[in-house]
């Protein structure tokens, strides 16, 4: 499942805002249109430069590596957007960027492999945007609503987030990442054909979006072999997972990528295992035993992860059973 960056929606409202503020210098105080928004709403100006400099810690945290460092820098905007908040509450820009602070904190917990998160607080502020200017930025904020739903694993309220993003797009090309999200959590709900589906329709809108949409491309083809996977149909899948390792220049790498999470964790190792069987499929002789193994570690890693209620896991088991056998075969006979 992937995310959008954050990098580049920054760097567009920062441009923005700077040109506003170019077209309205050297104009007297009682033309700009920050003057009368000032009388309407006292605090504005205030809002707007706390605004301003949240953003450029995010931006600063986007690109900063060490995760206990990008927490503070987050946590420092977080403080900035609720100084804001005190002058103007309901701002839509303010509500936005808050939110999506919020939904981007994560602080490792000292001494455990768990993360501190905030997404039900991030959660609560998109829908609190939604309320206010139900059409601000509803596509991004459909999207990130998605994310934060599968995190706490709402899945019917994820769907619908998704929907809604889908609905509000200005082109349908440009949403095959959440056709592609949207089908996961199909899946993750036990709606096999209609994750199918949606796959399906990410991959032509990713195929018709040209270069730019590889990556796109690659995942919705891997999800759509993962959910043939286990409709059973595994001929199909492993061959979907072939062409999803073409379209990633060959290899599954592009599994993880930036961007790229996975709700529960154990669901890597099922697409993983899917592309290493398909490389297997094409390999030469002499390779195919070190692929067949690849697969059985990802298979025997999803069975040794799988929680109790995982519908999927006794497939898992048979899938690792198969390859392994296959492996021994094909030791064999060498």
């Amino acid at each position: 499942m992937t995310r959008l960056t954050l990098a580049l929606a920054l760097a567009l409202l920062m441009g923005t805002t700077a040109a506003a503020s170019e077209g309205e210098a050297g104009r007297p105080v009682d033309q700009t249109a920050d003057f009368w928004r000032e009388l309407r709403q006292p605090g504005h100006r205030r809002a707007q430069r706390l605004l301003g400099q949240g953003l450029r810690m995010l931006q600063a945290a986007s690109q900063e590596q060490r995760p206990f460092r990008r927490a503070a820098l987050v946590g420092n905007a977080l403080a900035r957007f609720t100084l804001a908040r005190v002058q103007v509450p309901d701002d839509p820009e303010l509500l936005f960027f808050h939110a999506r602070a919020l939904a981007l904190y994560e602080r490792p917990i000292p001494g455990t492999r768990r993360t501190e998160r905030r997404d039900e607080e991030a959660i609560a502020l998109y829908e609190r945007l939604r309320e206010v200017a139900p059409t601000h930025r509803a596509e991004e904020v459909g999207f990130e609503l998605g994310i934060l739903y599968t995190r706490v694993r709402d899945y019917p309220a994820a769907i619908a987030a998704y929907e809604r993003s889908i609905r509000f797009a200005l082109s349908e090309d440009q949403t095959p990442t959440s056709y592609s999200n949207m089908a996961e959590v199909r899946m993750m709900n036990g709606d096999l054909q209609g994750a199918v589906t949606d796959y399906r329709r990410g991959v032509e809108l990713a195929r018709g979006g040209g270069p730019l949409q590889g990556r796109s491309l690659a995942l919705s083809l891997f999800g759509l072999a993962v959910a043939l996977d286990r409709l059973g149909e595994h001929g199909g899948a492993v061959e979907r997972a072939g062409d999803a390792v073409s379209a990633g220049g060959g290899s599954i790498d592009v599994l993880r990528s930036e961007g790229v999470f996975y709700e529960p964790a154990s669901e890597i190792h099922w697409y993983e295992a899917l592309g290493h069987e398909s490389q297997a499929t094409l390999a030469d002789p002499g390779d195919v035993p070190r692929h067949l193994r690849r697969a059985a570690e990802s298979w025997r890693r999803y069975v040794a992860l799988a929680t109790d209620d995982d519908r999927f896991a006794a497939l898992a088991a048979e899938r690792l059973a198969a390859v392994e056998a296959r492996l021994e075969e094909t030791t064999e006979g060498r």
